[in-house]
């Protein structure tokens, strides 16, 4: 009814919960087809981005380079498969080099609420995930999860790694690199 192009989310947990609409529905007549729509039009910003805008300027700002890398949110690779699009839009960031993290797409620990109800589990997930961050020797953790972005803080922090390392969101990331008026 209100005539919406897409339904965009920037968190992978509630945007995979989104593209199941139409799973968790498809029996119900009343929703059925209001389901599929909505499941259909469900994309991660990254994505719409990627695939169906146009890509802006980006240039690092406070460095004149740096290392980044990515953490795969579960959701995201696969459920809404969404992880070729935040690493093209890593790599358009003039400035940032970006590198693979060994095993990026395995889970952090973080898992919607399993660092909570199983924190000795999360914690040894955590502690893997962050001796291959620590080999990438980047100065950004990026993800696109709000879960996996305080658990990599976390583990930045359980890690030492404060002074070389820092957690950001995706879109907060190239945000804060955005070129003013570049609309690539």
């Amino acid at each position: 009814e209100a005539g919406v192009e897409w339904i965009v989310s920037n968190a992978g947990g509630c945007g995979a919960l989104l593209c199941e609409y139409d799973h968790l529905l498809h029996h119900d007549p009343q929703w059925k087809e209001d389901a599929a729509w909505f499941e259909s039009h469900s994309v991660d910003v990254a994505r719409l981005i990627v695939e169906h805008g146009r890509l802006p300027k980006f240039e690092l700002k406070e460095d004149e380079s740096a290392r980044i890398t990515y953490q795969d949110s579960c959701h995201m690779r696969n459920v809404m498969k969404s992880s070729d699009a935040p690493r093209k839009l890593m790599r358009s960031v003039d400035g940032a080099q970006f590198v693979e993290m060994v095993e990026s797409d395995r889970c952090c620990g973080s898992a919607g609420i399993y660092n909570l109800t199983q924190p000795d589990m999360a914690n040894q997930i955590l502690d893997h995930k962050m001796e291959h961050a620590k080999n990438t020797s980047a100065g950004y953790m990026i993800t696109s999860n709000p879960g996996c972005l305080l658990q990599m803080k976390l583990g930045i922090s359980k890690s030492g790694l404060d002074k070389e390392m820092q957690a950001v969101h995706l879109v907060d990331f190239l945000y804060e690199n955005m070129t003013p008026g570049g609309n690539g």
